[in-house]
């Protein structure tokens, strides 16, 4: 539910909205590489394939890499900054959000 609601939300908005918000692109790339990487980090760590891996490792890193690099060149300096700040808010609020929805399905799912 986290991923649909603010994930998808926030890449939509940001696919429509395009050159007009790039700091929100830019901090949804550093968002993509870092998850990316954490898959990859967390099946390497545990000796075993982690849904997220493959596409992790040959998609969202590459991938990610190449178009921030582009889209930085093209950036004013106030949107990198932007977009760092949404990167980091963004990446802090995932072991946030995956804390909450573990404690709420605990509380819906005791029997």
């Amino acid at each position: 539910m986290v991923n649909i609601i603010f994930g998808w939300t926030a890449y939509l908005l940001s696919a429509i909205l395009g050159m007009r918000i790039l700091w929100l692109a830019i901090g949804l790339l550093g968002i993509t590489i870092t998850n990316g990487m954490l898959h990859t980090t967390m099946s390497l760590i545990n000796r075993k394939y982690i849904p997220g891996m493959i596409t992790g490792l040959f998609l969202f890193i590459p991938f990610g890499l190449f178009v921030l690099l582009k889209t930085i060149k093209v950036t004013a300096i106030e949107d990198i900054i932007l977009g760092i700040i949404v990167f980091i808010t963004g990446t802090a609020l995932i072991p946030i959000s995956i804390y909450i929805t573990n404690k709420i399905d605990l509380l819906y799912n005791r029997k």
